[in-house]
Parts: C-alpha cells; structure tokens; sequence
C-alpha cells in the first residue's frame, strides 16, 4: 500500500508541476528571444544597408577596345587607388566586344576604339545617346625599327625604300583606314606582296618588331618611349594627313543607374586624366579642335569616304565592307 500510494503521489507532484515548469521554461526562451532579436535586427540592418548596396553601386563591368588595354591598366590604379570598387575589365576587339553587348552582355560602360560602334548602340537603345563622350584621340606612327638605323624614316617611305610595309587592314580598323589615308595623301603606293595586312594594331606591331615587316604603320603608344625603341626610328604622323581616329565612350543601358558608371565617364573627361593619355602618345580631347589646318595638296583627305575612294586606287587593299560589317570587324 505505501508503494502505492508513494506511486500515486509522484504522478500528482508530476501533473501539478509540469505545466509550471513548461511556463517557466517558456518565459526564458522569450526572454532570451526578445534579447537577442535585436541584435538580430540591427545585424541585419548594417548588411542591408551598408554591404548589400556595396555590392551592387560599387561594382562596374567596362568593355574596353585592346588597342587601349595599356593605357586603361594605368587609368584604373588612378581611378581606384585603394581598390575598393569592384571594377571588372574585359579585353577584345570593338567589334566583338559590340557583338557582345548586342547579344546581352553584362557590360555597364564599353570603351570603343571608334565612333561608329558607339553610335549605332545608341540607335538601338542598348545604350545612353547623352552619355557618348570622346575619351580619347588616337595617334598614329609610322614604325622602322631597323631598316631606318641611320636614315630618316619618312625618307624611307616617301622613295618607298622597302620591300615589304604591315599595317592594320583599312577596311576594319581605325588605325588601318588612317594609315591608308596617310598613303594616299602621300602618295605612297605598294606593289603586289609588299602589303602586310595585320587584322589590328597589336598585330602589326608584331609583325615590325618582329622582323617580318621592316616598316609599318602603329599606334603611337605603343612606341612612344618604349625601351629598346629609339625615338629616331619612329615617325609621328602629322595629323593633317588623316582623318581623326576619335576613340568613343558610352554608357550602356545596364549601367544607367550604376554610380560608378557615371563616376568613371566623368574621370575620362578629367583634365589630369586627359594630361595622362597625352604623356602616352594620345591626344586630348581639349586639344582636338586647335589641330593645324590641313594643307593645300594635290590630294586632301576630307573624310573617311574620300580616303577609302583614294586609297582603294593607290593601296592594295579591298574597301568593300559596308558600315554594318565594320561594326563587327576586328580593330
């Protein structure tokens, strides 16, 4: 009986207090909740507010044109010195690098090697038409490594001391089409197999450095105060002898609300910028209008459309490519 009892008296202290003791346990667990909620919050917050637009505003995806690829390495320490900004760089051609951003590449800014591209993203509404700006103007240089050791290098071109000349194809790149106006302005004209075609600026380089060319036409910083190049084997094309090769960029529809976007335009534009891209054989944007006024000669270069009719009869090369294939064309 006592056990019975002892038994009976045990489930009565149990059925009494458990629900006491689940109340108690329950007032902790909200006491301990209701602490830590806000911690919980304001933790929240700071990533909400703080790290969240971090990794949306400061980050910046930027097409850029490989005839720039120096000069943009250089611009991007100076932009973003402490690299706090997530900047993403993508290298290539004008033309696929437009291909792309046709085709919905995430791209927010697209450095260009000319103007055309540029303009025809604008036409189609992948990017802004109030935020195309002129970043830059390409030099072009006429490059005789060792044939010109002792002579002077326009003296080689102009008695055509050469058998073999490279330059970038006319019908697809800026520098090309430039150094074909500078041809025909000269009138300089090739023979059959003396013409090395290179299908960009980086190419041709190449091909002179390399000995497969003795002479051929580049872009000047890729020469200008470059070791082992003396300064006497390298020709700065007047500009009066071609077309401008104005280097466009742009705003793409993606980065139209991106901060660091219209940040970076902006450096471009800067001054001490510009005074940058000048020390590295390009020219001012500033500068641009106060070129000497082109001179009175048998043949003049108006514009693009004049030089392709020139050159075509003077340089073997084929202008055939009508304005929608040089969107893709390599440069």
């Amino acid at each position: 009986m006592t056990g019975a009892y002892y038994g009976f008296g045990k489930d009565m202290v149990t059925l009494l207090y458990k629900p006491v003791l689940i109340n108690f346990a329950g007032h902790l667990f909200r006491r301990f909740m209701a602490s830590l909620l806000p911690c919980v919050i304001r933790c929240w917050f700071v990533f909400a507010v703080i790290i969240s637009p971090l990794s949306v505003a400061e980050s910046l995806n930027i097409a850029v044109a490989s005839n720039f690829r120096a000069a943009m390495k250089e611009l991007q320490v100076v932009f973003d010195p402490e690299k706090k900004h997530d900047i993403r760089v993508s290298y290539g051609s004008s033309g696929k690098l437009f291909a792309q951003i046709v085709h919905g590449a995430p791209f927010d800014v697209f450095l260009s090697a000319d103007s055309l591209k540029p303009e025809k993203l604008v036409e189609m509404k992948l990017a802004q038409a109030n935020y195309q700006i002129t970043y830059t103007i390409g030099r072009l240089a006429l490059w005789c490594p060792v044939l010109c050791q002792g002579s002077n290098t326009e003296e080689v071109l102009l008695k055509q001391k050469f058998d073999r000349i490279a330059m970038a194809n006319a019908k697809l790149a800026p520098y090309g089409l430039a150094a074909a106006q500078t041809m025909a302005y000269l009138n300089v004209s090739t023979k059959p197999g003396q013409l090395i075609r290179g299908e960009n600026i980086a190419q041709v380089y190449h091909f002179v450095a390399s000995g497969a060319a003795p002479i051929g036409f580049v872009a000047l910083p890729q020469v200008l105060g470059k070791a082992g190049i003396k300064p006497s084997t390298v020709w700065k094309i007047p500009k009066h002898m071609h077309g401008q090769i104005k280097q466009d960029a742009v705003l793409l529809g993606r980065g139209e609300s991106n901060k660091l976007a219209h940040q970076f335009l902006s450096f471009l534009q800067q001054p001490s910028t510009q005074q940058l891209l000048s020390k590295q054989g390009y020219d001012s944007v500033s500068d641009s209008g106060s070129e000497p006024a082109r001179k009175h000669k048998k043949i003049k270069i108006l514009d693009s459309a004049a030089a392709i009719e020139i050159a075509s009869s003077r340089v073997d090369i084929d202008f055939t490519l009508s304005r929608e294939d040089r969107l893709y064309a390599i440069d």
